[in-house]
Formats: C-alpha cells, structure tokens, sequence
C-alpha cells in the first residue's frame, strides 16, 4: 500500500498546533501580522486530522461505498472512536472531578453537566480534545446510515457542509447580540447543549477525506488553496472560508510530497497520537507543579511539547520493541 510518509510529518506539526491551541505561547504577542498567521493554523488543526482519517478510511473503500464489505469498515471504525473516547474520558476524569469538587454548584447538577458534556460535547475541563473523538464517532455513523440508504458520497459532502455552516452560525450568533429569531435560535441550541461551531465541523471533513482518496488533488492545487485561505484569513473573511481552504491545503501538500520510506514516520506517527490525546494531562500537571494555577504561554507549550513528545517516543519504541520480541518468539 502507498505511504503518506509527508502526511506523518504534518501530523506531528499539526499535534503542535493543537498544543498551542489550549497553551497559548503566543498569548503576549502583539505583531498582528504573526497573530493572523498563527490564527490559521490554529483554526484547521484539528480539521486536517479529520482529513487525515477520512483519507486513510477511504483508501479501504471503494466506490459506491455502500458494500457490506465497506460498511463493515465504517462500522468498525466507529466502534473504535467510541471506545477510544469512553477510555480517554475515563483517563481525563480525575481531573473534571476535581474542577466539579471546587465549582461550588450541587452534586445533581455536576452530574448532569458531566452527562451533557459526555453525549454533545466531548469537552470537560481540561480535556478540549476530546471532542475530536466524539464528533469522528458521530459522523461516522451518519456517514454509514446514509450509504446504507443508498444516498453517494457528494450529497453527503454536501450535508456535511451545510452541517459545517449550522456550526459557524452557532459561534456567529453566540458572538453577537442581535436579537433577530434565528440568533436567539442558535444562542439557546448553544446554551442547552453547550455545543459550539467546531463541533459540527467532523462530518463534512470526514467525508471529504473519504472523497479526496479516490478524487486527486494536486500539488499546486493544494499550494493555491493554502494562499487564498492565508488571505482570506488576514482579510478577516467569514471563518468558515479560510478553515475549508487551508485545511485542505496543507492537507493536499501533505499527501503530495514525496519522501523516501523510513522506519521513522511510524514512530513519528504513533508520537502525534500520543501527544494529542496526553498532552493537557501533561500540561495540567505543568502547572500545578510550578505555579498551582492555570498557565499560559511559551514556556508552557515548550514543557508540555516536549514531555509529550518524550512519553510519545518512549510508547513508540516500547510497543516496537514488544511487537518484534513477539516476532521473534513465533
């Protein structure tokens, strides 16, 4: 099967980017110019692994997608998604129940905001990135009700996308204070589910991803979309504009570039995996041991960055070392 060892690479960076997102090294800076570039990559982090999987599930599919065989494969593929996120839940529930215990709000109504976070937001206090499990998990299974009604893969990219646009309306209306029905519509959506616009973006770059493995998108291409997308961003467009383009951007550049096979973008896979479920564990321990309260900025992203970094390594070559003992003991 083709290697994407280019793509491992940009999974690392953007395992980054997503440290930076909940560490903000850059929270003192004040050049608008590295604000706004910065700005983009935070944006289509987590989308670009939306991609990433979409893609890679793809390459195991083939058109119409709606054989057994493949919704087999898709069904799977949500099992794992739920099972890694009831796990990672399970790992990051010390330390919501530690925010619960200091809240000050009654135990009937902690339990109940655990529920509602747990079922449509996968977000706890200091567990932001698991929201990109349960949103996978639940695109996955809209993706699969809907092949098995026969409906192709366009259309729903195309529910995907207005899907996409639902969620960008939700943190539109939820910035504002217009008092138009739709607006007050979307604030209440948001105030009962605490669901944001992010949320809703899974299911359109999943699909596009599943899209994209079996129509091609050139080097070129992908290099014009990046640039139109960073300028779209510096313009300040509509969000939504921007997050598309340059995360199908970099993404296209990512599976275009060709780099010689090395036993090394494994380990750097398995290091970007660890890193982004692990990291605010890693961070949260951070800063309880050096200053006892929440900490921002470079020295905070530099720590969990390379602690991270160092555990994801550590579980690489452990669990390499323990596949080839087997290897050899067969």
């Amino acid at each position: 099967m083709k290697k994407f060892n280019c793509l491992d690479l940009f999974k690392y960076f953007m395992a980054l980017i997503v440290v930076a997102s909940h560490t903000h090294p850059l929270e003192n800076c004040s050049n608008a110019f590295i604000n706004s570039f910065y700005d983009v990559f935070i944006a289509c982090a987590v989308q670009f692994f939306f991609l990433a999987s979409g893609f890679m599930l793809g390459r195991k599919l083939e058109e119409p997608y709606n054989s057994e065989k493949d919704l087999s494969a898709i069904s799977g593929y949500a099992v794992r998604m739920l099972k890694m996120y009831v796990i990672w839940s399970v790992v990051y529930l010390p330390l919501a129940i530690a925010e619960y215990l200091h809240d000050g709000k009654s135990f009937v109504y902690d339990i109940v905001l655990y529920i509602r976070g747990f079922i449509f937001t996968g977000s706890h206090h200091n567990s932001y990135a698991l929201w990109y499990l349960l949103s996978m998990f639940y695109a996955l299974v809209i993706i699969w009700i809907l092949l098995k009604l026969k409906v192709s893969i366009k259309p729903i990219l195309l529910i995907g996308f207005a899907i996409f646009l639902f969620g960008g309306s939700i943190s539109t209306a939820e910035a504002s204070e217009s008092t138009f029905i739709i607006d007050r519509f979307f604030r209440l959506f948001k105030k009962i589910t605490a669901m944001d616009g992010t949320f809703f973006s899974g299911l359109f770059f999943l699909t596009l991803g599943i899209f994209l493995a079996d129509n091609e998108i050139t080097l070129p291409q992908s290099i014009v979309m990046t640039l139109i997308g960073i300028i779209a961003c510096f313009l300040k467009s509509p969000v939504f504009i921007y997050i598309v383009l340059c995360a199908l951007g970099f993404f296209g550049i990512a599976i275009n570039i060709k780099l010689p096979d090395s036993p090394v973008y494994s380990i750097i896979r398995q290091i970007s995996t660890v890193m982004y479920f692990i990291h605010l564990w890693i961070w949260t321990v951070w800063y309880m041991v050096t200053s006892g309260k929440k900490t921002y900025g470079m020295t905070s992203f530099l720590a969990t960055a390379i602690i991270s970094t160092v555990i994801g390594l550590i579980y690489a070559l452990v669990k390499r070392s323990l596949r080839n003992r087997r290897s050899s003991e067969a």
